[in-house]
């Protein structure tokens, strides 16, 4: 029972992130497409694209979590979507340039550091232990 618990936690936790990160992306999507411009991973029309579909990639994310749907699809997307925003922001820091990750568009947003870099690996360790309480869960129902 308390595994129940700490699993529910954790899918809200991540779906209040999702769901803050991708609103506010929406909510200036020129500027969401800057920062993901800035990061020069992608060209401009795969920024574009990117900048379009990250933020209900992640709404999505986060309705599934609260809604307890798509169990193990939506905890391998999320584990891989914080693993390549820490990658990112690790690769930026590590080649001295200075940009703002871009994490919370306009509610927050800050020079990508390894305050930024702990905070999204943070969230992949979050991510992967949801993962970890979610196919526990369903083989455990599966008995």
């Amino acid at each position: 029972m308390r595994s129940n618990w700490l699993a529910l936690v954790i899918r809200m936790l991540l779906g209040v992130v999702l769901a803050l990160s991708g609103w506010a992306h929406l909510q200036n999507d020129l500027m969401y497409y800057a920062d993901v411009r800035q990061y020069q991973i992608l060209n401009a029309s795969g920024s574009f694209l990117a900048s379009k579909l990250l933020p209900w990639l992640q709404i999505c994310l986060a309705c599934c979590f609260f809604m307890d749907l798509l169990a193990k699809g939506s905890s391998v997307v999320c584990c891989c979507l914080f693993l390549v925003f820490s990658l990112a922001q690790a690769t930026i820091l590590l080649s001295g340039r200075s940009i703002d990750c871009g994490c919370f568009g306009v509610l927050h947003s800050e020079t990508i550091s390894f305050t930024t870099i702990s905070f999204a690996l943070a969230l992949f360790c979050i991510a992967v232990l949801n993962c970890y309480t979610t196919f526990l869960t369903m083989n455990q129902d599966l008995r």
